[in-house]
């Protein structure tokens, strides 16, 4: 027992220097597969004096097999973070899954991951939730290429937008656009006091509104209705002969950071300006749902439509109707 407590002190390859030959070889023979390691046994020609080589013994290499609850170890470029391998497994076409289940890993010790620490933590978000929400200011196109390195499916979302997973020069051009435009609605947004209480607001009275509709579709209609109702959406009035919110919307810049704020919480949402000079943001429920995950892209410019108003002047049974425009058309700048 001395003489294992001062090989493991000692932490490398050393010698004891026997007197009896015999004690040397029952040493040696006790220590294989022990704590320690025996290298050799060897009977010095001086006098019968046998010196011992002994050095630790190698842990064995452990496995997903070993593993009972147990989490692992991930080493994100000196940030450690521990998960439950049931998590990464959910995933098998990953790198970090494949990267446990490979035979020659070592799982009693950290595995390494060359993924920025700070961003690696909202990818295992990824794997807990199927999106990530990362910070403000944090680049989506260096998530995009660590997205694309930890071999995460083509398509993920963050904080609500769905992104297209794309390696190299072509995701940064492509995400070039949505850095731009998230930007520029988080600055819009910073410099707007009550932000925040406006939108839950909104949110609040469309959620009224949807339920309402729902409401009363037990109602028997004798002909459907040629209104602003037969559009499944809610229609937000934001200027009439002047802005209807003028404490919160006062110009279009505000508005279509409203608009992005709305498509981002899933709605489609578009600037209407049918009605000259009523100005409204038509918002509506999306028409196809994803595995429950949104997948707006603030990636496209937000859509203006302009429409004339038009005047049936004449419909009857048989007959088609004539339309005439009362209105011209308004042309309107691209959105940012």
């Amino acid at each position: 027992q001395d003489l294992v407590a001062q090989a493991a002190a000692h932490g490398s390859p050393m010698g004891f220097r026997m007197d009896d030959p015999c004690v040397a070889a029952t040493l040696a023979h006790t220590f294989v597969g022990g704590p320690m390691v025996a290298k050799e046994a060897v009977v010095s020609p001086d006098g019968g004096v046998s010196v011992l080589a002994v050095a630790p013994a190698k842990a064995k290499r452990r496995t997903l097999r070993d593993l009972s609850g147990e989490p692992i170890i991930f080493d994100a470029r000196g940030r450690i973070f521990k998960v439950l391998p049931s998590l990464i497994l959910s995933q098998p076409d990953t790198l970090l899954s494949q990267l446990v289940e490979d035979v020659g890993t070592d799982i009693s010790r950290p595995i390494f991951v060359d993924v920025n620490g700070d961003r690696f933590e909202h990818f295992l978000d990824w794997y807990r939730y199927g999106e990530m929400f990362p910070p403000q200011g944090t680049p989506v196109a260096a998530i995009l290429r660590d997205a694309a390195y930890l071999l995460l499916p083509d398509a993920v979302v963050v904080n609500g937008v769905s992104h297209a997973v794309i390696a190299g020069d072509v995701a940064t051009r492509r995400t070039v656009a949505q850095d731009i435009h998230q930007s520029f609605v988080a600055d819009v947004v910073k410099r707007w006091p009550g932000f925040d209480n406006f939108l839950q607001e909104h949110l609040d009275d469309i959620r009224a509104y949807f339920q309402h509709r729902s409401g009363t579709s037990d109602k028997r209609s004798e002909k459907p209705e040629y209104n602003a109702d037969s559009r499944f959406e809610k229609r937000l009035l934001i200027f009439s002969c002047g802005w209807r919110f003028p404490e919160h919307i006062f110009n279009m810049d505000r508005a279509r950071a409203f608009v992005a704020k709305l498509q981002q919480c899933g709605f489609e949402c578009e600037i209407s300006f049918a009605n000259h000079p009523d100005v409204f943001i038509s918002v509506s429920l999306p028409t196809v749902a994803v595995a429950g995950q949104q997948s707006v892209s603030l990636s496209q410019p937000l859509s203006v439509k302009t429409i004339a108003r038009t005047q049936v002047v004449g419909f009857a049974p048989g007959a088609s109707a004539r339309v005439e425009p009362t209105t011209a058309a308004h042309e309107l700048a691209a959105a940012p």
